[in-house]
């Protein structure tokens, strides 16, 4: 006999197909035609089961290939979204302008402790802005930190000898500080005409006197001259001060050797050079 299904030959006494693993239905002679026919229905329930079950596992395989696919595609989207906001993060650490306006941003919100963080994070990075060292100074300021602002800037101004900016934040520290001798200090040392012109307003020009030093042989009536200022002097040659005698009309000179000392107070109570004169009379 051979097999229904794949036509091998088939011993007798067989149950299965060795090939195909069909059963094999062997119908002695008496069976009827009914049981023939519920062998065959049998037979092709199986087929069609067998047949659900392959497609039932080829779906269930297909989804399981779709699960897995989208999840590494999830996966890879969390490491490259990862590995982008670990370049930005780096970058913006790296960077002199996201740190010096995030410096901005914290001062601005009144978070000086973060401000500074950024600020001294931007000067790290990059140490030639003037900019930079004038919002830090204002951080300090903003802290209660006025001395430390001051040393701030103090300590950077000879790399920016030119600098408007810092010139102008340092003397608005002395004045807060009522230093007005300091800025006269700081004026003078100062190399830049442009500065000077620009906070000319600081700077107390010297007094002028109509008799030089000499030898004389009358009394002499000393005038001091200048705009916008107050004279003080001494006669004895000690270093006159705002405590002094404050010059108002001209200065009578008897016989005898004078050493007159005069200086002159704008009106922001900044001191000018003294004025020495040693006047012999005889």
């Amino acid at each position: 006999m051979k097999c229904p299904n794949c036509g091998k030959d088939i011993e007798p006494g067989t149950f299965f197909c060795p090939k195909c693993l069909e059963e094999i239905p062997w119908v002695p002679e008496y069976h009827t035609m009914e049981t023939i026919q519920n062998q065959n229905a049998y037979k092709k329930d199986k087929r069609i089961e067998k047949m659900k079950h392959h497609i039932k596992q080829h779906y269930l395989k297909k989804k399981r290939r779709k699960k897995i696919i989208l999840t590494a595609s999830f996966l890879l989207a969390i490491l490259i979204a990862a590995g982008v906001a670990g370049y930005h993060v780096f970058n913006n650490y790296n960077s002199y302008g996201y740190q010096y306006h995030a410096a901005e941003k914290y001062y601005d919100m009144g978070s000086y402790d973060k401000a500074l963080e950024h600020i001294d994070r931007a000067i790290s990075l990059e140490s030639m802005h003037e900019e930079a060292y004038r919002l830090l100074s204002e951080v300090l300021v903003a802290r209660k930190d006025i001395s430390g602002a001051i040393k701030v800037i103090e300590s950077c101004l000879p790399d920016f000898p030119e600098s408007e900016i810092l010139y102008g934040e340092l003397i608005s520290l002395y004045e807060r500080e009522g230093c007005p001798e300091k800025i006269k200090d700081l004026l003078d040392d100062c190399k830049s005409s442009k500065v000077k012109e620009a906070f000319s307003v600081y700077i107390t020009p010297d007094p002028k006197i109509n008799y030089g030093t000499g030898r004389y042989r009358t009394n002499l009536d000393i005038k001091v001259y200048g705009s916008g200022v107050a004279f003080y002097y001494t006669l004895d040659g000690s270093e006159p001060d705002k405590n002094s005698k404050k010059y108002e009309e001209p200065i009578s000179i008897g016989k005898g050797v004078t050493e007159l000392k005069v200086i002159a107070y704008n009106r922001l109570g900044i001191p000018s050079d003294v004025i020495y004169r040693r006047y012999t009379i005889s």
